[in-house]
Parts: C-alpha cells; sequence; structure tokens
C-alpha cells in the first residue's frame, strides 16, 4: 500500500512507533505477503528482498523492516533459516505442508552431521542430537525435539540409523533401491533420444532393444550409450535412470551433478560425500559402487571363459564395432579373420568353391502388418537414398562448388554466387528451400508446401515505415526479431562475397524493401545499419536479390537510407571499405543524383549544404 493511501485511511494503518513492541499482526501478514511475493518470482526471500518490497509497496525503511522481521521470528509467526550463513525466511503455514516429507529428510541430515561430528562411534543420544541442531542451525522451536524424534525413527526403519541402549549410531551405506522400485514405471518412449531410430534400425540399421528410464521413459540403444554387454544386461533386470533423472542411492537427492559417481557395474549414481568413507575427488579408471562390491549383490557371474583363447588376442576389439574388448572366440576379431581367410584359401584350391559365409543373423520379428516384401522395399528405398545423399555431399565438398548450389525462393529458383554457413545437413544439398515470408530454410518442396499452409507470416515482423503504391519498408529490429535477422542475413551472404555477420544481429536495424500483391510482401532486398554508430554509418550491409536487380531497387535502398539521416538530422555514409558491387552501386547513384542536381540549377549558386537538404527525386 502506498504513502498516499495509508494518509487517508489511517484507521488501518498500523502504528510504526510500535518498532520493538510485539508483532503486529497487520505488519505480519505484508512481511508474508512480500515473502510468498519473493519466491512466486523464482528469488531467496532474504532481508535486503523482503526490505526493498516493504519499502516500494509500504513505505518503511530498511531498518523498521528488520525490525519487523526480528518481532515476527520471535513470535514464531515467521519462519527464520541460515543456511550458508545467509539467513532467509519462509511462512511456518507454507512448510508444514511438506513437513512429513522434506523437513524430515532435511532433519535427518542434521542428525546424521550430528553424530558424525560429536562422536560417530559410540553414537548419540536424542537430546545430544537435539541440542546440536538448536546450536549450530538455530533452530528454537517448541516442537524442535519431536521433529528430532520423527526423523531418528524413520532413519531407523530405513536402517541409515542403528540404536544400542539410548545411543543412535550410523548403520552404513544403504542403497535406497525400494524408494525406486516402488516408483510407478513411466511409460517408455519408441525412439532413441540420441540417433532418433527405433528398436528396429539403430544408427548402424540393424536391430537393437531400447532401454528406457524408469522415471522419464526416455530411451536409447545401448550401442548409443556405449554400455558394454555385461553392464545392459544387468540394466535390463533393474529400473534404470537416465543421465537427467539419475539420484544418488544413498541420500535419494538429484542435487549436486558435480559430485555425482556412476558405477561401471550397474550404472547407479552416488555422491561422493554420501560415500562411507567420503570421496574428495573423482576416482581414476573403473569405479565399482558398495553395493556391487558386497557379498551377495546381484552381480553377473562371469562365464568360465575369462579370456579370449585365441593365440596371440590381447582381448582388445570386437567383431560388431560397438565395444572396445571381448572375452569370448565368438567376438574375436582376429579368430573372425582367420576363419574368413582359411574359408577363401579352401574355395581357391577346390577350383570355384565360395568363401565360407558367416552364420546367418536372426532377422527381427516384424510389427503387425509388415510383411517381408515391406521391409525389403523399405531397405531398397533406403539403400537409394543414401547413396543419393552421398552422391550430393561428396559433389558440395569439393572445392569451389556452393553449398547450396541454387535455392527456390517464392516462384523463383535462383543460383546462388556464394556458400552461406547454412547448418551442414542443410549447406550440402543441391537446392534450398526458402519461405518467402518467414525465411526458414527447408529440405525438399514437399516439406515447404506443408509449411507454407501453416505459415501465418505475410509480411516481415516489423512495423510498415514506409508505403509508395505497391512498395513498402519495414523496420526490423535484430533484437526483437533475431530468427528472422539471422535468416536474412544467411540470404544475403548467398549473394555478397565479404558478409561477414550472420548471428550477432541485436546491435542493428533492418529496412527491408517489399513488393506487394494480394498474397502478400514478397521481399526485394535490404540494408541494415547499427544503432549506435561512432561513425556515424547509415548502411553496414545491403543487398538485392539477383531477379530483382538492374530496376532501381539497390538506387531506392541507397536513397532510403540518405533520407533516414536527414530525418535524424546526422550526416551518412556506407561503412568502409566497400564491396566491389557496392563502389559501383554508390558510384552510380551519387554520378546521377549529382547530374540531375547540377541540372536543375543551371546559373545558380550550388553549395554541399544545399544539396545535402534538398530531397532526392
Amino acid at each position: 500500500m502506498p504513502r498516499s493511501q495509508k494518509q487517508q485511511a489511517p484507521a488501518e494503518e498500523p502504528d510504526k512507533t510500535s518498532v520493538g513492541a510485539e508483532a503486529d499482526p497487520k505488519i505480519v501478514k505484508w512481511l508474508l505477503e512480500a515473502i510468498s511475493k519473493i519466491k512466486g518470482q523464482k528469488q531467496r526471500p532474504s532481508d535486503e528482498h523482503i526490505c526493498r518490497v516493504m519499502e516500494s509497496q509500504h513505505g518503511y525503511s530498511w531498518t523498521e523492516t528488520q525490525a519487523f522481521l526480528d518481532q515476527g521470528v520471535k513470535a514464531g509467526l515467521i519462519l527464520k533459516i541460515i543456511f550458508k550463513d545467509k539467513p532467509s525466511y519462509k511462512d511456518p503455514a507454507a512448510t508444514t505442508v511438506n513437513r512429513a516429507t522434506t523437513a524430515v529428510t532435511d532433519m535427518r541430515k542434521m542428525c546424521k552431521k550430528a553424530i558424525d561430528e560429536m562422536d560417530g562411534s559410540e553414537g548419540c543420544s536424542a537430546e545430544l542430537i537435539t541440542q546440536y541442531i538448536r546450536d549450530h542451525y538455530q533452530l528454537h522451536g517448541e516442537d524442535l525435539a519431536q521433529q528430532v524424534s520423527v526423523a531418528l525413527e524413520k532413519a531407523l526403519a530405513a536402517n541409515v540409523f542403528k540404536i544400542i541402549g539410548d545411543r543412535y549410531r550410523i548403520a552404513g551405506p544403504v542403497v535406497k533401491e525400494k524408494l525406486l522400485k516402488t516408483r510407478p514405471k513411466a511409460q517408455p518412449s519408441l525412439v532413441c533420444s540420441f540417433c532418433l531410430g527405433t528398436s528396429t534400425t539403430n544408427r548402424e540399421g540393424e536391430f537393437e532393444e531400447l532401454i528406457s528410464c524408469h522415471d522419464c521413459g526416455n530411451s536409447g540403444h545401448p550401442s548409443c550409450l556405449k554400455y558394454s554387454p555385461e553392464l545392459i544386461q544387468r540394466i535390463r533386470t533393474e529400473p534404470w535412470q537416465c543421465i537427467e533423472c539419475k539420484m544418488c542411492c544413498l541420500c535419494s537427492e538429484s542435487g549436486n551433478a558435480d559430485n555425482l559417481l556412476f558405477c561401471d557395474e550397474c550404472d547407479k549414481g552416488f555422491h561422493m560425500d554420501c560415500l562411507e568413507p567420503a570421496l574428495s575427488e573423482m576416482p581414476d579408471g573403473k569405479w565399482t559402487c558398495c553395493l556391487c562390491l558386497a557379498p551377495g549383490s546381484p552381480k553377473k557371474k562371469r562365464p568360465a571363459e575369462e579370456f579370449c583363447t585365441t593365440p596371440g588376442c590381447d582381448g582388445s576389439g570386437h567383431v560388431s564395432g560397438k565395444y572396445t574388448s571381448h572375452r569370448s572366440r565368438s567376438g574375436c576379431p582376429k579368430a573372425r579373420s582367420r576363419m574368413l581367410r582359411a574359408g577363401t584359401a579352401s574355395g581357391g584350391a577346390s577350383g570355384g568353391g565360395s568363401a565360407r559365409s558367416p552364420p546367418p543373423t536372426r532377422s527381427p520379428a516384424l510389427p503387425p502388418g509388415v510383411t517381408d516384401d515391406d521391409l525389403q522395399m523399405f531397405r531398397q528405398a533406403q539403400q537409394k537414398a543414401n547413396s543419393k545423399l552421398s552422391k550430393d555431399n561428396q559433389a558440395a565438398m569439393k572445392p569451389g562448388v556452393r553449398s547450396p548450389a541454387s535455392i527456390e525462393f517464392g516462384r523463383y529458383a535462383i543460383e546462388t554466387w556464394y556458400s552461406a554457413p547454412y547448418p551442414q545437413e542443410y549447406a550440402m544439398l543441391p537446392k534450398l528451400y526458402l519461405c518467402e515470408f518467414c525465411l526458414k530454410y527447408l529440405k525438399s518442396r514437399s516439406i515447404l508446401e506443408h509449411h507454407m499452409r501453416k505459415c501465418s507470416w505475410h509480411h516481415p515482423p516489423a512495423d510498415e515505415i514506409y508505403r509508395s503504391q505497391n512498395l513498402s519498408v519495414f523496420e526490423v529490429d535484430g533484437q526483437v526479431n533475431k530468427i528472422f535477422c539471422q535468416n536474412l542475413c544467411l540470404l544475403a551472404k548467398l549473394f555478397l562475397d565479404h558478409k561477414t555477420l550472420y548471428y550477432d544481429v541485436e546491435p542493428f536495424l533492418f529496412y527491408v524493401l517489399t513488393q506487394n500483391d494480394s498474397t502478400g510482401c514478397h521481399l526485394i532486398g535490404y540494408f541494415s545499419k547499427e544503432k549506435s554508430c561512432q561513425q556515424k554509418y547509415n548502411v553496414s550491409c545491403i543487398m538485392t536479390l539477383p531477379p530483382y536487380q538492374r530496376q532501381g531497387f539497390g538506387r531506392l535502398l541507397i536513397d532510403f537510407s540518405y533520407l533516414l539521416s536527414r530525418r535524424e538530422g546526422q550526416p551518412g555514409s556506407p561503412e568502409k571499405p566497400l564491396s566491389d558491387l557496392g563502389q559501383v552501386s554508390y558510384r552510380s547513384y551519387w554520378r546521377s543524383t549529382l547530374l540531375q542536381y547540377l541540372d536543375e540549377h543551371i546559373g545558380q549558386k550550388i553549395t554541399i549544404h544545399g544539396k545535402a537538404n534538398t530531397p532526392h527525386p
């Protein structure tokens, strides 16, 4: 409430002279509203933030607000929490809702720290733990002892603590797998998050069953995840979490990701400070968790054949190319090559026999309604598409070949002059398709037609600042419409040799010239200029599309740039040095402009100042 409103309604205004007395319920209500507002803005409700809100909304000074906070904390109406020597405030009514979950979990951590720091070998009583929490965390609530008792009971039930007499001790690391198993499993995705393939085709075009996250359902091929066969077999028998959902199996929290270790045997996560003993830095090489090292763990039994029996083989490599090691002859690359050489030699000696082919691989089960003919047709089409793309990519990679070689822009098919830094998968195409309104680049005509049916743009995303008959000029701000301006710069690079700006478009204004009809505003060309330039340049880059060149549109853009300079009351000049085409265009513009001005002022006194303030025809 502002001061003016408080003066109009003095009956509802709390007495500011009551600072240091009992907490005023009205002021406490305003403090809680300020805390809720700050938390809604994703900020920490600290002293500084609360004081600013109270000063802006109710007119109280920082000293008064701090005194009101102290009164509310002493009265128990506001909860004060110290974290890393920084105070923050909470609404007790809001925190009691989650007390059964978060508060008990936090209290359990406090109890564990109390036992560790006081006497971890003999344990501590509940009274000592309560006193430690009261002294170190500044919690003075009346129900603190009850909260500690509830947290200790929860820890005993979870086998985190053990009790001998009246002394509590730490039972050792316990994995919280039950928490994960009791959660409902998310609906698994049928597409790999890495290669976008399915279980029928992985990155290599082979059948490979996906593994899915238990929490979010994201799936991936084991080959894309670079998992070993032993780890894959272990993962398929237990709930598995992806890297985004991974949590510590000891504290059941996913925070502090930089401190999270992954076991090479089961892929479970563990915080380094949750381990017993705690680790201060990441271990080198492979690391095995306490669960896999414990006796009776569900660790996969090693086969009787620990190492490859092929003579001269050191166990490195794998015939599938997916793994870096093997332990049997069936996966040994040397054994496979020797078998193939032996089959080739026997075929040559028999006079026309063929080399022994490898054993046929079992084809994956086809989905319902899909026949072998459909699968064969799909593979043939896939092979043709890959060969066509590889040929186009090889041609585009040759020196001197533009990428892309041509574009389709509106009703024009335009051959490019230079290469532009489009993304790799677009630059290697023989023809790139662009939407003439939003300038989005696409791979094929069918995708372009589908996009045009849904594209709602019919003019540049900016204000129209000039119109003459069917021509318009739009002023586009690079900071407001960043994507459009970046696409415009990429399009201009196809026809400008010296253009170097593509993505840093925020400091520039773009003036886009269009030709209008019943279907929309069609791009002709543009020029850009810096918003604040010390050299007073009025043009940074200027371009006219090839279908509209030699029609006077370049001259119109140059004339418009000088018109803006005159409206701003500042001298203007294009950015130096000019390109070859820019130099030709500006010389032609000034030659015709000066000759026309001299012809119109024959026998009169001519000055540069007068010419500068004369509108161009």
